[in-house]
């Protein structure tokens, strides 16, 4: 079992990115139908547990599966392994915090084991979200079918622990009509099925379920990148360009009150990024 070859990387489309996706990884995953391909992607806040260890240097994630470790590099927040093969059947997947450092050995402590009960030929991804020291997780199945000629596919995951429910609503930016409910009702650690859309930019808001009161005033406007960064004009939307033939997943993530995160460092807050699952 190859566990070091990530078939494709999943770009971020938020405050850290990755590689965009390749036809050669695509085609590549298709080549094992045997297995099952699993992504890993960390979203939990980097706070420590307390305030006398909040000076420390950053942490992440040392991933296990089966009790064998996956990556010698701890995934930090907003980061993805991409897919990775993995053998069917009952899969246990272990994570570990541990801080970032250059050439140093830091302790590692074990803060959750999922398990998977993985089918061949199946795609899935495992969330961690909330608190890095008590992580709560998610796991999607994800269905990397083409899209309908010239549509992109999407779907929203909420990840965000103090944000019940949420509708992301919006509009192309060519049309002259109001914004409108995209997707709705979609609840903390909950995921809607996947939509086609026509592709283009479009002016998205974050609400409050069945409002119009928008979450969060963003502050930098990107067309393919949005970044929430103290700096530039505040804005309440935010836009992002799907294209055609790709498969998006967004992330509703962060804390829209970061002091809840926890003490010591400030949480992670409220934002929205773009997963590219694939793209044909």
């Amino acid at each position: 079992m190859n566990l070091n070859k990530p078939l494709q990387l999943l770009a971020v489309c938020a405050m850290v990115g990755f590689g965009a996706c390749t036809k050669d990884s695509r085609l590549g995953m298709m080549d094992e139908p045997g297995k099952a391909k699993v992504a890993i992607v960390n979203i939990a806040t980097p706070n420590r547990p307390t305030a006398t260890t909040a000076a420390s240097g950053q942490q992440g994630y040392l991933m296990h599966m089966d009790n064998i470790l996956l990556y010698n590099a701890a995934l930090i927040t907003n980061k993805t392994t991409g897919y990775f093969l993995v053998d069917p059947g009952q899969r246990s997947f272990r994570v570990d915090t541990t801080e970032i450092g250059p050439n140093v050995n830091f302790p590692q402590a074990a803060v959750n084991t999922t398990q998977l009960n993985a089918e061949a030929g199946k795609y899935y991804t495992i969330f961690y979200t909330g608190k890095i020291q008590t992580p709560e997780v998610v796991v999607t199945t994800d269905d990397l079918s083409r899209p309908p000629a010239g549509k992109a596919r999407i779907r929203v995951l909420n990840l965000s622990p103090d944000v019940p429910a949420v509708d992301i609503a919006g509009r192309l930016t060519t049309s002259t009509s109001p914004s409108s409910v995209l997707f709705g009702n979609i609840t903390y650690k909950t995921v809607n099925a996947f939509q086609d859309f026509n592709p283009g930019f479009y002016r998205l808001e974050l609400r409050s379920a069945g409002t119009t009161t928008v979450l969060g005033s963003f502050t930098q406007d990107n067309q393919a990148v949005p970044l929430f960064i103290p700096n530039g004009s505040v804005r309440s939307d935010f836009s992002m360009n799907f294209e055609a033939g790709k498969v998006y997943t967004l992330v509703v993530r962060g804390y829209r009150d970061p002091s809840l995160a926890g003490l010591g460092q400030i949480g992670h807050p409220l934002s929205v990024g773009a997963l590219i699952n694939i793209y044909w």
